[in-house]
């Protein structure tokens, strides 16, 4: 192993010792440019005619309409639909967010493609700022942290929660009551990091609770051994 994937690697290690007394939240991203903007509100996903609230609100109330066809969710809260179209890929204005800083790790490096120096977003939190039951298109000012119930299969696995962003447009430097901090992955680091995460159990079988990410992990193991 190369002493700059040692250095990498460990630092990470030392880094997350120190915030783990439950107060801290991560979020892994592959592309240490990239903000913190949920997908709803990205240019490259709403097309030429840009975001507007109208239209998302059109995008959600079809999936909500459609989805019970394939999930059981006359029961469910709007932001149960909310969550469960974020996990399912729907453009929404939420940002995932995990307890586990090594699930933060893994999609910050899973994508074998994306060769640029990664980012772990690390945010710390009073446990009155972590809202539950929230309207999600409310008038908050400000992007909130929620955790919602555990309706999908992937939420669990991923030790999940949200930022919910009121204009997902605007990037999000979040601020009090937030402590924010960030750890970049060296593009090059980003091999051993992942055989390190799967060999401590972290890869896209565990999070992604389905067949396709069992297939993925089979298929990496496969072309990497």
């Amino acid at each position: 192993m190369a002493a700059l994937v040692d250095l990498a690697w460990m630092e990470f290690i030392e880094l997350v010792a120190g915030k783990s007394d439950g107060s801290w939240v991560f979020r892994g991203q592959g592309n240490q440019s990239w903000s913190l903007r949920p997908k709803v509100g990205r240019a490259d996903v709403c097309g030429k005619a840009g975001y507007r609230q109208a239209d998302e609100r059109i995008l959600f109330d079809n999936f909500k309409r459609e989805s019970p066809r394939y999930e059981r969710g006359h029961e469910f809260e709007p932001m149960d639909w909310l969550a469960l179209a974020q996990h399912h890929g729907l453009p929404t204005r939420l940002l995932d967010w995990t307890t586990n800083p090594l699930t933060a790790a893994w999609f910050a490096v899973c994508d074998e493609a994306e060769t640029a120096d990664g980012v772990i977003h690390m945010i710390r939190y009073a446990a009155h700022s972590l809202v539950a039951g929230v309207d999600p298109f409310g008038s908050n000012p400000t992007p909130i942290l929620t955790r919602v119930p555990s309706l999908a299969a992937r939420v669990t696995a991923q030790q999940g929660l949200f930022s919910l962003h009121p204009d997902p447009v605007q990037d999000w430097l979040p601020s009090a009551p937030f402590a924010h901090a960030t750890l970049s992955i060296p593009g090059g680091s980003k091999p051993e990091f992942r055989t390190l995460l799967h060999l401590f159990g972290v890869n896209s079988s565990r999070l992604m609770g389905d067949l396709d990410g069992l297939c993925k992990t089979l298929q990496w193991e496969y072309r990497t051994r």
